[in-house]
């Protein structure tokens, strides 16, 4: 099974980052061959042609992973047009259009893909060029939403069943827009450090914290769990597994400053680690590194020394691990 990306040069920048995390994850299922078909300066626009050289490109990645078009079955599609004048709707619309086409692309092209998750972009309010400041980057995500519904709808053009199938199952992926420095209601926030000089594209903070959404996304949404986990609790089962109890919960207060509480479950007695990470995936602080006994369990973390930012904290126990995201504001 192939996980493909499409997309331009944010999303290649990336999903590159992805595929290195994912690849490294224990959990990850080792069937699940991870393909970056995305390409700089490839727009929605472009590769909405069906004869694009982008289309191209993707079949001699395919060729050189070791695999073919026969197994791409997933998709994650994250585009938008460069240069975006018009008013809204308009240039929202416009994007629609152009996803639809891709959508039906990817049916055409990839005869057993099953879904497709699509992102809007990330925070365009640091750009200093006109390739897709706000609030043109924030809008993109109306382009997704009806993209979405249309299918839900109805629309025939882009039905996933029945006996005239043009397009895969449509659904967002993860949510990548946050209001620069005003953190979501799950503490994630944009800062200027995360992008290059133009503010456009990802730097490597920028690339690891999309990485991370990308592959908390795969790894508990109910969609994507029972192909991208190695092992998981199949769809209509009644009851978890055991690895199911195997938790990790958000860590409260969050944002922080400067403690923050950590609560996780072990399912039976184990040998644990819980460490801390900043954005690059180094390791900055080990909270517990030993044997614990079944039930819950909470660790205290003090971020006093450190800067503002997202951090991440990740519990590992054998060959399984979970990790979430945190905030600290000073």
């Amino acid at each position: 099974m192939v996980l493909l990306s499409i997309g331009m040069s944010n999303t290649t920048q990336e999903f590159s980052r992805f595929k290195s995390i994912a690849d490294a994850d224990r959990d990850k299922n080792t069937q699940v061959a991870i393909v970056d078909g995305a390409q700089g300066g490839q727009t929605a626009a472009i590769i909405s042609n069906p004869g694009a050289t982008f289309w191209t490109t993707i079949d001699q990645r395919l060729t050189n992973a070791g695999v073919t078009r026969q197994q791409v079955q997933i998709a994650w599609v994250k585009e938008a047009d460069a240069g975006p004048t018009q008013a809204f709707p308009t240039h929202a619309v416009t994007l629609r259009s152009e996803l639809e086409a891709i959508a039906r692309n990817l049916k055409s092209k990839y005869p057993n893909i099953k879904i497709a998750y699509w992102s809007s972009r990330t925070y365009g309010g640091y750009a200093t060029t006109s390739l897709n400041p706000e609030p043109y980057a924030y809008e993109s995500g109306f382009s997704v939403k009806w993209l979405i519904e249309k299918q839900i709808n109805g629309d025939t053009s882009l039905a996933y069943s029945g006996l005239n199938v043009r397009a895969p199952w449509l659904a967002w992926g993860p949510y990548l827009w946050a209001d620069g420095m005003i953190p979501r209601s799950d503490g994630f926030f944009w800062q200027c450090r995360d992008f290059t000089s133009d503010g456009t594209h990802p730097d490597t903070s920028g690339r690891t914290k999309v990485a991370q959404l990308l592959l908390t996304f795969l790894k508990t949404d109910p969609t994507t769990k029972s192909w991208f986990l190695r092992s998981s609790t199949s769809v209509g089962q009644g009851k978890p597994s055991t690895a199911a109890l195997f938790s990790l919960q958000q860590n409260y207060p969050n944002p922080f400053n400067p403690t923050t509480t950590i609560v996780f479950h072990l399912p039976t007695s184990q040998s644990i680690r819980l460490t801390v990470l900043d954005v690059l995936g180094r390791e900055i602080a080990t909270l517990i590194d030993g044997d614990l006994v079944t039930g819950y369990h909470q660790a205290r973390f003090d971020g006093s020394p450190l800067p503002s930012g997202v951090y991440f904290y990740r519990l590992t126990a054998g060959d399984r691990s979970l990790q979430r995201a945190m905030v600290y504001l000073r």
